[in-house]
């Protein structure tokens, strides 16, 4: 099979390349739009980091600026570039290089806001070992641990690189506010006193003494049943990675094209917006000199997008 040598990425296998592939783009403003306009010319969009093979994203790219929306031939966009699909349920993968998928899935750049990555994550974490019986769902929504073990103070600079650097953190982060929670007064604390031959002591019982004995493996179990929730929820995005940050465009892909100014706006060049139209107008004209022949250009309004918008999400129901 042809298409086999370009699949040097072990993140997928020729069975997952999709049929489709989509990315939804915006303009951009003033001298950028016609930047934009410049790249699909080239048939290359530099800067795209992420496209998806979600079929929903069709019925949802309008929106937060964007106003075009790409769909290519998937397998002349393997064959042309180097891609990686996002492993949402690998938590080697999304661990890897200091978090650095699970931070572009929650929307945070490298290297950035490790407390609120880790708050998200440990939280996850903690819904399994409840559903396990190392603690109750009580523990999570009245005391919040993972809040408190993703504090800046407590994390700091940790690099974590995969699922053994991360369980060593969670045990180091728990234990610090494990140990805190001992010598104070605690409603932890009186909550787990427990009986011994001397009667009351002051030692917590429960979910500190249990997780002790969690194995790094049980622990690693733990962390992938986290992760699967984790695409259960995420996952429908759908994302593929466009590691050279280059997208080279197959010819003759679908190149959807929201119209920013009516018919009558345009006959009429109100005077507010006159210069925006007149905008519009110039870009207009560039697509259709420029893209056609080399796309399949198709214009669509915002009313006609919202009724076929409803009408799919209505079907789907």
């Amino acid at each position: 099979m042809r298409l086999r040598k370009y699949l040097t990425e072990k993140s997928f296998e020729p069975v997952d390349v999709p049929r489709v592939f989509r990315v939804a783009m915006e303009w951009g403003y003033d001298d950028k739009a016609f930047e934009t306009l410049k790249q699909l010319e080239k048939m290359e969009l530099k800067g795209l980091t992420g496209i998806s093979d979600a079929g929903d994203l069709t019925f949802q790219w309008i929106g937060a600026g964007r106003d075009i929306l790409l769909v290519m031939n998937g397998q002349e966009v393997v064959e042309n570039n180097k891609i990686s699909r996002f492993l949402y349920d690998n938590p080697h993968y999304m661990l890897s290089n200091n978090m650095k998928w699970l931070r572009r899935m929650y929307q945070r750049r490298e290297g950035e806001d490790t407390p609120g990555i880790l708050w998200n994550l440990n939280k996850e974490v903690f819904i399994v070992l409840a559903r396990r019986g190392y603690i109750t769902k009580y523990d999570i929504e009245y005391s919040a641990p993972y809040q408190t073990m993703a504090s800046k103070h407590l994390v700091g600079n940790a690099k974590i690189n995969g699922v053994k650097d991360y369980i060593k953190v969670f045990r180091k982060t728990y234990r610090t506010i494990a140990n805190k929670e001992r010598k104070e007064d605690h409603w932890n604390t009186r909550e787990f006193m427990r009986k011994s031959e001397k009667g009351e002591t002051n030692i917590r019982g429960g979910f500190e003494e249990k997780f002790d004995k969690i194995s790094d493996s049980e622990f690693a179990s733990v962390v992938q049943e986290a992760f699967d929730e984790i695409k259960r929820i995420y996952g429908s995005e759908g994302e593929w990675v466009v590691k050279t940050k280059v997208l080279r465009v197959p010819k003759k892909s679908y190149l959807y094209v929201m119209e920013k100014f009516s018919k009558e706006e345009v006959e009429n060049h109100s005077a507010w917006n006159k210069e925006s139209i007149a905008r519009w107008i110039k870009l207009k004209d560039g697509i259709n000199k420029k893209l056609k022949g080399k796309y399949i250009v198709k214009y669509i309004t915002a009313k006609e997008f919202k009724r076929v918008q409803t009408i799919h999400f209505s079907k789907s129901r």
